[in-house]
């Protein structure tokens, strides 16, 4: 099924009936993706991504950034994640890398970010 992401209720019809996260992956190490979930669902799993991997979690207005506490290859880890309402039941989730190697960001957004990022639509209360 395709979506239209300039009908809000196509749109929002789409990601209820497959109960998955869409995502896309750009240049330099962003990844952006589209949940259903709430800010807060959306932080709180970030903050339990972190405390697992003991990363610090800075928040401010619709931003969030996990800070590695252990220097790595090239230091410390930096990851930003911008939080954008794209319809009021649909959040943009921006996630990129500000500093420490990049063959470190991609394993813990593969082993990591991304799957607990994926349960948030299997979860109940978004």
């Amino acid at each position: 099924m395709l979506c239209s992401v300039n009908d809000e209720n196509l749109f929002d019809d789409c990601l209820s009936e497959q109960s998955q996260v869409l995502f896309e992956e750009g240049a330099n190490g962003r990844a952006r993706f589209v949940t259903a979930a709430t800010f807060s669902t959306v932080v709180s799993k970030l903050e339990e991504i972190a405390k697992a991997v003991s990363f610090a979690v800075r928040k401010k207005d619709f931003s969030v950034s996990l800070e590695g506490s252990m220097d790595g290859v090239k230091g410390p880890s930096t990851i930003a994640v911008e939080i954008f309402e794209l319809t009021p039941s649909l959040r943009v989730v921006e996630v990129m890398r500000k500093g420490g190697d990049r063959v470190e960001y991609e394993e813990f957004c593969n082993k990591e970010l991304r799957p607990g990022l994926l349960s948030l639509n299997n979860e109940k209360g978004r």
